[in-house]
């Protein structure tokens, strides 16, 4: 039982970047976004050992979307 803890699958969504002083073209607000890196990965002993499932996307700061 000890050992199904320290091994597993988990995704992570990073932060790459961070801009401002731009206009929404959801809800024309004017304001900033995230440019953002989410990947699944499996880890032993909490070292991740491989990633797949690699993607990016924005998100604005205003309407989250």
């Amino acid at each position: 039982m000890f050992f199904i803890s320290i091994f597993g699958i988990e995704q992570r969504d990073k932060i790459i970047a961070e801009r401002q002083n731009i206009i929404c073209p959801i809800c024309n607000a004017y304001g900033r976004y995230n440019v953002i890196k989410s990947y699944n990965y499996f880890h032993a002993f909490f070292i991740p050992l491989w990633r797949w499932n690699v993607r990016y996307y924005i998100q604005s700061y205003c309407c989250k979307k």
